[in-house]
């Protein structure tokens, strides 16, 4: 799904609206089992035209809102070495859109 996504996150700190890095690509959600556990595993990526990666993926994903406008992820990215909180803000756009 081609999607416009905010990250609401950096380093683990809440970002204010309008500092919020947004990019617009290919949303990928996948659903894949750990092979030493046997839990299932959880990812979102966001990727441009190329299938480079335009945000950090997200591991441990959740959906915690679905409304009209938009969906929230949420999940944990590793920055710095750590792993730290991270939510996206995702807003799907009209195939219309895209080719234009």
């Amino acid at each position: 799904m081609t999607a416009r996504v905010s990250s609401l996150y950096r380093n683990g700190h809440r970002l204010n609206s309008k500092v919020a890095e947004t990019v617009e690509g290919d949303l990928n959600l996948m659903v894949s089992r750990n092979p030493v556990t046997g839990l299932a595993c959880t990812e979102a990526v966001i990727l441009n035209d190329e299938g480079g990666s335009l945000l950090n993926d997200m591991h441990d994903v959740v959906c915690v809102c679905i409304a009209a406008h938009g969906l929230r992820l949420r999940g944990t990215e590793y920055a710095k070495g750590r792993e730290v909180a991270q939510e996206w803000w995702c807003v799907p756009v009209a195939e219309e859109s895209v080719k234009a």
